[in-house]
């Protein structure tokens, strides 16, 4: 602060050109048209936050082997259900907050049904199931703002968050009689079984072959 406060510029209440355009670069948003057009080739994994745009990468082994775990698992126990799962590519629009997510895992039962956001872009608008591995520089984000904007569409059930630094699950599960009631539960042991959608998978067979020892991940404006 003292060293802002002996630049010229400072002193009568401007700042630095290059103080100006790290506030421009931090202040920018984008239309959802803009948005639809940056994901239209699908090479990019962007979320949309109400007009500030997010680059999700650098996905830690961690992250991924339990991403893959939670993928065959479930796959697995749906082979005979009217249930589909999508790891990592399925983009997530939620009307009431005007935002798109990718979670890293959607379980949709029951057909599923999509919004047409532009020729070349669709999204899922009836998750039966969402769920976040958790990240060192998301996880305030995902267990505030985006529980939040789960919260609001009513075809979800549970909400599941997976810690990837240590063996922690936390699942959010929407009472069948109050709609706005949420059950919330936590599992740590290696022999608990975890309640994901009509599925029951052992915590155990989730960590399995993980390592707690990966760099953290990082999520990037664009």
């Amino acid at each position: 602060m003292k060293e802002e406060l002996n630049e010229p510029q400072a002193q009568h209440g401007f700042a630095p050109k290059e103080k100006e355009d790290e506030l421009e670069a931090k202040d920018k948003r984008v239309s959802l048209d803009e948005y639809l057009e940056m994901i239209a080739d699908g090479e990019r994994r962007l979320e949309y936050h109400n007009g500030q745009v997010i680059d999700i990468q650098s996905a830690t082994r961690a992250h991924g082997r339990i991403c893959t775990n939670l993928t065959s698992l479930i796959d697995a126990y749906l082979l005979e259900k009217d249930c589909d799962v999508y790891a990592g590519d399925r983009e997530l629009w939620v009307e009431k907050c005007k935002k798109m997510f990718y979670p890293d895992l959607v379980v949709v039962c029951g057909g599923e049904k999509v919004k047409q956001m532009s020729k070349n872009v669709e999204a899922t608008i009836n998750p039966s199931v969402v769920i976040e591995v958790l990240s060192d520089s998301t996880e305030m984000f995902d267990l505030t703002t985006k529980l939040k904007c789960y919260k609001t569409m009513k075809s979800l059930k549970q909400i599941i968050f997976v810690a990837q630094t240590d063996k922690y699950i936390r699942v959010l599960e929407r009472d069948d009689e109050k709609d706005r009631l949420w059950h919330d539960m936590e599992y740590f042991e290696d022999d608990e079984n975890i309640p994901i959608g009509d599925c029951n998978i052992s915590l155990k067979d989730i960590y399995r072959r993980v390592e707690f020892n990966n760099q953290p991940e990082r999520a990037t404006e664009v």
